[in-house]
């Protein structure tokens, strides 16, 4: 009976101790993301086709495509993805994936709630940040035991900054010269767009297809991390099926890859599920 007794206490302490460091989980992540939230700009502007003149002609191409003269600039989004993460090339396994982001555009930053499942019931928390000019990551196993927790490193926020960069085929109108964007002509399907934000610089190459859609978008150099050190890597990101989200035309299906070796590694699938603006 006293075995029994002693069983049931410990059994409600784990329980204690497992809803506790859920509560912690999300309080400190929510935090971040509603200060995000608050501070973004609620100045209601809308897109001038006018500074589409001097653009490249895809990018010309592209903007006519997925915006309308006169829509609302987006200053603001919360969007939510299905997909699957894959923790390495040695498996064919991709780990079920639902993760939520909220993200500002003035000023540029975006908060990534991710649930990364190893099992079932058995999970790993990440929360990918960029807040202040400044790249975090942190993970943690079932909330409780802590994976990884990085910042304050030159290497993480101007990955984060990339992608940043990389995501606002989902949120357009960022991707606008009057939203600090810098376009230069590759070849007729062809740009690279550059963005500086604080001690952070950005460019990434931006493919597009006959229709004027964004197909992929790709960095020579992107940080990753690898026993502990950064080692700039070429990354990928390729994106389709397009669809109408309020006016804005977004890719739906997304799949991000590292080149190493010269082979490729895709790490992430998602699938775009909801997405609100402003």
């Amino acid at each position: 009976m006293k075995f029994f007794k002693t069983a049931v206490i410990l059994s409600i302490l784990l329980i204690l101790i497992f809803v506790g460091a859920q509560f912690s989980w999300l309080t400190y992540t929510s935090t971040i993301s509603k200060d995000l939230f608050s501070s973004a700009s609620s100045e209601k502007t809308v897109v001038d086709f006018k500074e589409l003149e001097t653009l490249p002609k895809p990018v010309v191409k592209y903007f006519n495509l997925v915006l309308k003269d006169k829509s609302e600039i987006i200053n603001k989004l919360y969007l939510s993805q299905n997909g699957g993460f894959r923790m390495d090339d040695k498996s064919n396994k991709y780990s079920k994936t639902e993760a939520q982001q909220f993200l500002s555009t003035k000023p540029r930053g975006f908060t990534w709630h991710a649930k990364i499942f190893i099992d079932a019931g058995v999970y790993v928390n990440v929360f990918d940040s960029y807040v202040d000019a400044k790249g975090a990551i942190k993970a943690k196993f079932l909330s409780l035991y802590t994976i990884v927790d990085e910042h304050n490193k030159k290497e993480l926020s101007n990955g984060a900054l990339q992608r940043y960069l990389a995501e606002a085929i989902w949120y357009p109108t960022a991707l606008l010269p009057s939203q600090g964007v810098k376009w230069r002509a590759v070849d007729a399907n062809k740009a690279i767009a550059t963005l500086n934000d604080g001690n952070n610089s950005a460019s990434l190459e931006f493919t597009f297809n006959d229709k004027g859609e964004v197909t992929s978008i790709y960095s020579p150099n992107r940080y990753r991390e690898v026993e502990g050190k950064y080692i700039a890597t070429p990354w990928l990101c390729e994106v389709s099926d397009y669809i109408d989200k309020n006016g804005y035309l977004i890719p739906k299906h997304g799949e991000v890859s590292w080149l190493i070796d010269a082979k490729k590694f895709t790490y992430f699938k998602l699938d775009i599920k909801d997405v609100k603006y402003n």
